[in-house]
């Protein structure tokens, strides 16, 4: 019997990213960090990935938050911080 452990939908590309973090408006007050559950700062995050420093943005999800990769995978992002997200 195989079974396929490739049922979770693949990561964004670095470039992908890159543009999605493009769309950000770089709110001062920043409500997709007020949202997260996990504390960590999203609005960081993405102003790291937008100006390119993909090393900053690792930093800011390891600062508190050991399990970065894993929250990506599960956290619902919808009910959370893209539903905080003026841009909508």
């Amino acid at each position: 019997m195989v079974q396929n452990y490739q049922t979770e939908a693949p990561g964004l590309t670095l470039s992908t990213a890159m543009q999605e973090a493009a769309r950000c408006l770089l709110c001062e007050d920043a409500p997709c960090s007020k949202a997260c559950p996990a504390h960590t700062d999203p609005a960081r995050f993405i102003r790291s990935l937008r100006f390119r420093n993909v090393k900053g943005a690792a930093e800011v999800i390891r600062e508190n938050n050991a399990l970065g990769a894993v929250c990506a995978r599960v956290c619902p992002t919808e009910r959370y911080c893209e539903l905080a997200c003026p841009r909508g």
